[in-house]
């Protein structure tokens, strides 16, 4: 089968949520015997034409705040149009109307749409009405719709009215890092800090991780990892946030193999989301069998499977609680530990998302 893959910025994955799932869905899938073209932004000037057997097409995109995937997303559907895929594999519920252009040429199309985009506070009131409208429209004209998390899933059957199917991210169970010196060049050692990953949005609260921290108790650190191009004043805001802590740092994004040994070697994981789809990073936490502290939002509920540690993501005071309990408790931490591997093993498997993904393709193309 001949896959087009659009709506994320590329692979190898070093952004967010929707290229981690594209990589590692299309790496299986290119295993498998499928043909994978995946559309990456930019321009090639020696970047390499394959990735472990998928084809990488580069196109250009304007990269202005909340313009960059829609542009892309444009060009590489036009491009797509001329070209012979059975099937399109498309991310983002905002490029409903690039796969409505797919449909009228008679490409079908599985739309990984993630969350509830809508709800997100990063974009502003015209943003969200088109992310509303955008949802309405895919409901309408994708072939198959897939949400990585369940509250997600029923709003869509609820809404519109159609099947809408589950399929949740995977992660690899890790009993073991290669050293890489992050941990000294930052200052943490090995299970004594506090471990925050992600984009640094507004909905993701990174700066309440950090008020919250200051007033605990605790001769751990706190990492707070990830940046936003897009968004600096928060990414500002977050840093101000942790000014006047030498126990706090912020150092910027990181990726590949560093970040694999910053999960492994924390003491506890948290998230402070009040918008979520399926957390990767919470995934990827279980994992590596951190102890986990997450806001109680149903899709963070739903996630972990009663292996975290919860607080009210309403309460300010709940959560320094919360945190003062969990860095207090190394027995708590320990049975969180033990929790968090079982859940990544029993529910979150890459592979089995992939298979799942190539049903669902597979019937798209009508070859199932």
């Amino acid at each position: 089968m001949k896959i087009g893959v659009i709506g994320i910025r590329g692979i190898p994955a070093n952004y967010g949520g929707f290229e981690v799932t594209a990589e590692n869905t299309v790496k299986l899938l290119a295993q498998w015997g499928h043909d994978i073209t995946v559309y990456c932004r930019g321009f090639r000037r020696g970047r390499p034409k394959e990735f472990e057997g998928i084809k990488l097409r580069y196109l250009p995109s304007l990269e202005l705040p909340h313009m960059s995937t829609p542009s892309h997303t444009t060009i590489a559907a036009i491009d797509a149009i001329f070209r012979r895929y059975d099937a399109i594999f498309a991310f983002n519920v905002g490029n409903a109307i690039q796969v409505m252009v797919l449909r009228l040429f008679g490409k079908k199309s599985v739309l990984f749409v993630d969350g509830l985009d809508w709800k997100r506070q990063q974009y502003g009131a015209f943003g969200r009405w088109f992310l509303k409208k955008s949802e309405a429209l895919a409901a309408r004209v994708a072939k198959h719709i897939v949400v990585d998390a369940i509250p997600a899933q029923r709003h869509y059957e609820k809404v519109y009215g159609r099947k809408v199917h589950y399929i949740p991210s995977g992660t690899e169970i890790v009993t073991s890092v290669e050293k890489t010196g992050v941990l000294e060049r930052l200052g943490l050692e090995p299970k004594k800090y506090v471990l925050s990953v992600g984009r640094l949005t507004p909905e993701k609260r990174q700066h309440l991780i950090a008020e919250a921290f200051k007033k605990v108790k605790t001769d751990m650190k706190l990492a707070i990892v990830g940046g936003n191009p897009y968004n600096p004043e928060y990414v500002e805001k977050v840093r101000q946030a942790a000014e006047g802590d030498p126990r706090i740092v912020v150092p910027g994004p990181i990726y590949g193999r560093e970040t694999d040994e910053l999960y492994f070697k924390a003491a506890v994981f948290v998230n402070a989301s009040e918008v979520e789809g399926t957390s990767l990073s919470i995934l990827q936490a279980m994992g590596n069998g951190i102890p986990l502290l997450v806001s109680d939002i149903d899709e963070n509920k739903s996630a972990v499977h009663g292996a975290a540690l919860l607080f009210r993501w309403d309460d300010f005071d709940d959560f320094v609680e919360k945190l003062q309990l969990i860095v207090s408790d190394e027995g708590l931490r320990r049975q969180l530990a033990e929790k968090s591997v079982e859940v990544a093993r029993k529910y979150y498997s890459w592979e089995r998302t992939a298979r799942q993904f190539e049903e669902l393709l597979l019937d798209a193309a009508g070859l199932k």
